[in-house]
């Protein structure tokens, strides 16, 4: 059974908030907007117009077919703490509770990233969380074998992956979510496939202009990110120069794990 905190119950009417209400709304029924952001004084009334959004989509069904949670973030001390707290409110909505979930996850060993390190720092998100993360460090071969078998022979939960992109366009990232990339042939290794997606791509990828190419790529990138395949962790960099004699330029490294949200397990 569920634990997660219900919706405040409305014991009173909204009153004079029916434009607020309409707008709110509206905004969250938009598949392009992702967080609606309620500000004012204390006691203004910004939980009672969420709590009366959050009852009407919820009745609605619609455009949330998994439900509605109420998250109570007003006994977090950091912003590094909103997180967790929406993932546990989120497991405990599902029936998972805590500690009663290990995943496993593979590593490579010796492959230009500090991959253990990044993995602790993950582990040590997930234990707070509740969930249990086991890290198997994998010889580079190995790991490739791994992540390369079929989806019918596969046991990957979690991998850890570093993505070098061979030039400066979004098609080789985005060619590894097709659903005709999939392993062994293909480098979608998490088995993801949109065809949204994929018609999005094929368009961009015969776009005449760099404009529609530009607004093709961005709509196929959209719908990864919405759809939440693979989630990243790095921040890319890449230098380029258009002159073989650039002086006074310093360079770093091309890859930067951020963990503002993460921390070594404990």
């Amino acid at each position: 059974m569920s634990t997660t905190p219900p919706i405040p119950r409305l014991r009173t009417r909204l009153i004079e908030r029916g434009p607020a209400l309409l707008e709110v709304c509206t905004w969250l029924r938009s598949p392009e907007v992702g967080l609606v952001t309620l500000t004012g004084p204390a006691g203004v009334g910004k939980t009672r117009l969420a709590s009366e959004a959050a009852h009407r989509l919820a009745m609605e069904g619609g455009p949330f077919p998994d439900g509605v949670t109420f998250v109570d973030l007003s006994g977090l001390d950091r912003p590094s703490g909103i997180l967790p707290a929406i993932a546990r409110a989120l497991l405990a909505q599902a029936g998972v509770k805590p500690g009663s979930l290990t995943l496993h996850m593979i590593i490579p060993t010796n492959h230009g990233i500090d991959a253990t390190t990044i993995a602790q720092a993950i582990a040590g998100q997930l234990e707070d969380v509740g969930i249990h993360l086991v890290v198997e460090p994998l010889s580079f071969p190995a790991y490739v074998a791994s992540i390369f078998r079929p989806k019918a022979e596969s046991d990957t939960e979690l991998f850890l992956s570093a993505i070098s992109p061979p030039d400066l366009t979004a098609l080789p990232i985005l060619l590894g979510f097709r659903c005709d990339w999939l392993p062994p042939h293909g480098q979608n290794f998490e088995f993801y496939c949109n065809k949204s997606f994929d018609q999005a791509l094929a368009s961009a990828s015969t776009a005449r202009s760099r404009q529609q190419q530009a607004a093709g790529y961005g709509r196929a990138m959209k719908i990864v990110w919405n759809d939440a395949p693979r989630i990243w962790l790095f921040v890319g960099t890449v230098p380029v120069a258009y002159a073989s004699d650039v002086t006074g330029i310093s360079v770093l490294p091309n890859q930067e794990f951020r963990a503002e949200y993460a921390h070594p397990v404990r």
